[in-house]
């Protein structure tokens, strides 16, 4: 005679497909979200350092201004910045003076603005005028900033 109650069968060790579905789903939905956060943060991160780069350098031309007691020069070429001031003898080429920033290739920003800015030796802007602001533009993926200069030199943002 067959035994009425058979033995119950052993649970699987593991986990079963449906569970690993279900996580997989919320990993998804996470991510979803979590993603599109990390990344403007991260461009926005990015678009800070280069405010403080740009800001570093001009202060920099300033500095080698006022210590050579001749005119700097901040010098824009598309994204890059690079400090210059008159080799001696005078009348002859121009020292580039400290590092070549590539502003893209280091903060993946773009840079936008006057061609160059030029600093007398007392540490103000050789501008046509006292009231003249210049206003570099520092964009990545939507994010922006700018960097504003006045004619005494001062660095108002």
């Amino acid at each position: 005679m067959p035994n009425p109650y058979p033995r119950r069968r052993e649970a699987a060790a593991g986990i079963s497909l449906l569970e690993l579905l279900i996580v997989v789903v919320l990993i998804g939905f996470v991510s979803l979200f979590a993603i599109p956060r990390v990344r403007t943060a991260y461009d926005r991160a990015m678009v800070r350092s280069a405010h403080a780069a740009v800001t570093n350098l001009f202060n920099s031309t300033r500095t080698v201004a006022r210590a050579s007691n001749q005119v700097a020069v901040l010098q824009r070429t598309g994204n890059v910045l690079v400090i210059q001031r008159n080799a001696f003898p005078p009348g002859t080429s121009k020292d580039t003076v400290g590092g070549i920033q590539n502003l893209l290739a280091q903060f993946g920003v773009t840079l936008t603005g006057p061609d160059s800015i030029r600093v007398d030796p007392r540490g103000l802007l050789r501008a046509p005028n006292t009231t003249t602001t210049y206003t570099w533009g520092v964009t990545r993926n939507g994010q922006s900033d700018s960097v504003i200069v006045n004619a005494y030199g001062r660095v108002l943002r």
